[in-house]
């Protein structure tokens, strides 16, 4: 399937409760890839908080009004780049997502946008998360 939708600026920033330190990591990415420097924090609990960006435009450069997004895609696990769990977000005006009940170790994280089309985005750049 071809994707269509931009890759939106996904800042896909891991806010934890009870972040002990935080050391910073990069990331790279062309203009139709999300991209975007986050910190790799180490948090005390097994709750998650990820925001981002809703993309502006389709990889085409034509306009993505924001009632053309469906949902968004939340999509990790325990193994980078192989996401064995998903929850989807309504995008109706939501650009924040709470992941409960992780259990100890590093979690990694990436979201797509999906359309109304069911046409979905590139991968945002993944990040990840360690809970001890």
């Amino acid at each position: 399937m071809k994707l269509t939708l931009a890759g939106f600026l996904l800042v896909l920033s891991v806010l934890l409760t009870g972040c002990v330190e935080s050391d910073s990591s990069s990331s790279g990415g062309d203009s139709s890839s999300p991209s975007e420097t986050q910190p790799d924090p180490v948090a005390t609990t097994g709750t998650v908080q990820l925001s981002w960006n809703a993309p502006k435009e389709r990889e085409d450069g034509s306009p993505l009004p924001a009632g053309h997004i469906d949902r968004y895609e939340i999509h990790y696990g325990q193994v980078s780049g192989d996401y064995d769990q998903i929850t989807e977000i309504a995008a109706n005006g939501s650009d924040t997502a709470t992941i409960n009940s992780l259990t100890e170790g590093t979690w990694y994280f990436a979201v797509k946008a999906v359309d109304l089309e069911e046409r979905a985005s590139r991968f945002s750049d993944e990040q990840s998360v360690s809970i001890e």
